[in-house]
């Protein structure tokens, strides 16, 4: 017995021994991040009536980077992230995003608990092949440039990564990159002998259980064994500095985007497609190419950014959900049609021709464009940005003030009319960083102005009153890219018309509101930010914020980030918002 013991003692030292050994010729150090963030959180309820929501979320990172050898590296990351007392089903009042939620709920024991999940795992083979490129293989974040369309999120706890293969030339100071992204992987449950995943086929002559060939659902039942329903992008990026004080980016990303499809039905008689319908259509073609650049840099002592970028491609997808977000916008089905098939609507729409078609209600063209694979509908779409700022160095507290203005192109009647969809589409961006710190405008396909687009114009302030202390303030004042007060015009819908009977109770326009046609326009709202920014010590980051956003009639009708008619008290037309946090950021 005691010969064991030593003989296995012995093993283990030399175990242990043998691990410390490659650990060290590994190079592996070790980091991690804790970030408690408590919030007032009001913007997802515009209504003065109802009290806001008070949370506490959190991320907790530990993280591993392996330099294996001069040619290899591998990096992993594991991520905790939640809300303080939330159960499984996480926190849902006043709409607070999914994602942040786990098994925490203090008053039981926590043996439910299932928050830490993988942010990053990838490897690195550096002159891959002997080649002059670097291969980066497996779940990453990807930023370019200033995130605007590739970012990290890292606002949010949980933050954003991709399952991507990433292939980097550095030549000199200029980089080309080219990445694959999976972004929805229909089939992920695919299994390695038939009947390996929920059950066993059925035999004499029914139909296999629908589990053998996936899980996937892609907008209905199906198994999708064909790969119709994922999403894949393909990007090129080359960055090329010493340009003009800066660097200049250029941009190609291809997005095959088939996640509106319906994936092949399995029945006893084989392998059917699906319907053509929104949502369930087998080939809704839903591509986005997109190309741009960006070039921003310091000339004269002035910073600067300028950029813009081009989408075109086939938009069945998107179009399908965005007929009924722009037939809501612009009305209920009855007052849409009405407005165009009688007399005075007829006299006073310019579109009525074009919107018309082979039936005599004005919903046809709207219908067609709706209709998933079978509409046609094309892509193109536009965003330009631009930004000049100065940072005086050498006067007290260095003050810096900075002008940006960002246009994003959106959908409006004439688009319709032509079967175009003209929402820009700003891919995996940083939203937070842009468009105002209160989020009310980070969905990328353009639904939180209900696809009119977005303007944004906003003055930027900073000063350092302490080496360790910056505050900033922020203030955006935005607008759809349409007007829909025009659009509502060339459908004859009158000034003053009642907005609830007339558009229906759509976004937060509900019983009670009084906005009439009249009142609405292009104008959405102004938002201030002010934050401070507090560093505790060379780990430790300190923030504190504050926000406001001033709620134009506009907003209300089409943001549904705000109380709809189903959750009473509803809201009126003059709510604004306000959201506050303190947020401790500790890293090693």
């Amino acid at each position: 017995m005691k010969r064991n013991f030593l003989t296995a003692l012995s093993l283990s030292v030399v175990m242990v021994g043998g691990m410390v050994a490659n650990a060290a010729a590994a190079d592996i150090t070790f980091g991690g991040q804790l970030r408690p963030r408590f919030e007032v959180f009001e913007q997802n309820d515009f209504n003065d009536v109802t009290n806001p929501t008070y949370m506490i979320s959190t991320r907790i990172r530990l993280n591993v980077n392996a330099k294996i050898n001069d040619k290899t590296s591998a990096f992993i990351q594991m991520q905790a992230r939640g809300v303080y007392g939330a159960g499984g089903s996480g926190i849902t009042a006043g709409g607070i995003p999914a994602p942040l939620h786990g098994d925490r709920n203090a008053a039981v024991p926590s043996d439910g608990v299932t928050d830490v999940g993988l942010h990053q795992a990838y490897f690195i083979l550096n002159d891959f092949f002997g080649a002059p490129v670097d291969l980066k293989f497996g779940r990453q974040e990807i930023v370019l440039d200033g995130h605007r369309l590739f970012g990290n999120t890292g606002w949010t706890q949980g933050a954003q990564t991709h399952d991507a293969i990433r292939l980097d030339h550095h030549h000199g100071e200029h980089t080309i990159s080219y990445m694959f992204i999976k972004g929805t992987e229909t089939t992920a449950a695919v299994p390695t002998t038939v009947g390996a995943n929920v059950g066993a086929p059925a035999l004499g002559g029914a139909a296999p259980g629908a589990a053998i060939f996936g899980l996937g659902t892609c907008g209905g039942a199906g198994t999708d064994i064909d790969d119709d329903c994922d999403r894949n992008d393909h990007v090129v990026h080359a960055n090329l500095k010493g340009i003009l004080g800066g660097a200049l980016s250029l941009y190609f990303v291809a997005t095959d985007d088939n996640s509106f499809n319906a994936p092949l039905l399995l029945t006893a008689g084989g392998l059917t497609p699906g319907s053509a319908l929104p949502g369930s259509g087998l080939n809704m073609d839903n591509d986005i190419y997109t190309i741009g650049a960006r070039q921003a840099g310091q000339l004269f002592g002035i910073d600067y950014r300028l950029e813009g970028y081009y989408q075109f491609g086939e938009a069945e997808g998107v179009a399908a959900a965005a007929g009924g977000a722009l037939g809501g916008a612009l009305g209920t089905a009855t007052a849409f049609s009405t407005a165009l098939t009688t007399a005075a609507g007829t006299a006073a729409n310019p579109l009525n021709a074009r919107l018309t078609t082979a039936s005599a209600t004005g919903l046809t063209q709207l219908a067609n464009y709706g209709a998933g694979g079978t509409s046609g509908v094309d892509r193109g779409a536009y965003m330009f940005g631009a930004r000049i700022g100065k940072t005086f160095n050498n006067v007290m507290w260095k003050p810096s003030f900075t002008l940006w203005y960002d246009h994003l192109s959106g959908t409006d009647l004439d688009d319709v009319a032509d079967n175009d969809f003209s929402t820009f589409d700003t891919l995996y961006d940083t939203g937070h960083k842009f468009y105002g710190f209160m989020d009310l405008y980070l969905n990328p396909n353009g639904a939180d102005t209900a696809y009119l687009g977005l303007q944004d114009l906003a003055a930027k302030m900073s000063i350092k009153p302490m080496a360790n202390l910056t505050l900033k303030a922020d203030i955006h004042a935005m607008w759809t890219e349409t007007d829909i007060a025009d659009d509502l015009n060339d459908l004859g819908i009158a000034n003053g018309t009642a907005a609830v009977t007339a558009l229906g109770a759509v976004g937060g326009l509900a019983a009670g509101n009084t906005t009439v046609v009249g009142d609405l326009d292009s104008h959405l709202g102004e938002e201030l930010d002010l934050t401070a920014v507090y560093k505790y010590n060379p780990n430790t980051t300190i923030s504190v914020g504050y926000s406001h956003f001033w709620a134009d009639d506009t907003f209300h009708l089409v943001n549904a980030r705000n109380t709809s008619a189903a959750v009473p008290p509803n809201s009126t037309n003059d709510d604004d918002a306000n959201w506050a946090y303190v947020q401790f950021d500790v890293k090693f």
